[in-house]
């Protein structure tokens, strides 16, 4: 009878700590199916950051080089002359045309292109390489051709900037 009681008491025994608890084993188990699923969703976000930044660094780019073009289209179309540059065939990097008896000036200043002292880009990017040339006949009616750089601040992941260069010739109406 004894041996039956010590059977029973160490079977509860045995079962009471092994069952009230996780093995090394297990825990080591889990712990390897929990490291399988985070890789891929940190490499999934990785990925994520490195899209938006992509993103951002051309968005930036082509909205301050598309607005700084619808600008200058609308402002020489709307001009009554153009000052600066004077003469046909001039080059200058600051541009002065005449709208209603008033001169408005675009000039570029530490890589931001201002228009009477207002910048038209904004903080992620810089303006380099303006350039306006005169151009027309004499008798008609003038028009200029404008040229600038858009370079976004925000690094690609590769490292890279996003730079967008712009050369057109806008007339006068």
């Amino acid at each position: 009878m004894k041996n039956t009681k010590e059977k029973k008491r160490s079977a509860l025994y045995a079962q009471r700590f092994t069952s009230s608890g996780t093995t090394l084993v297990e825990l080591i188990i889990y712990m390897g199916i929990l490291t399988a699923l985070l890789i891929p969703f940190t490499q999934l976000f990785g990925s994520a950051l490195d899209v938006r930044r992509e993103t951002e660094a051309v968005s930036y780019t082509l909205f301050d080089s598309r607005y700084i073009f619808s600008k200058l289209k609308y402002d020489i179309a709307n001009a009554d002359s153009i000052s600066t540059p004077s003469a046909l065939g001039s080059q200058s990097a600051v541009l002065t045309i005449v709208k209603s008896g008033i001169n408005h000036s675009y000039q570029l200043s530490g890589g931001r292109l201002l228009l009477d002292g207002v910048a038209l880009n904004g903080h992620s990017t810089t303006i380099s390489n303006v350039s306006f040339l005169r151009l027309g006949n004499l008798n008609g009616k003038h028009s200029l051709r404008a040229s600038f750089t858009v370079t976004g601040l925000v690094r690609k992941s590769s490292g890279s900037q996003e730079t967008k260069t712009i050369t057109t010739t806008f007339g006068l109406r």
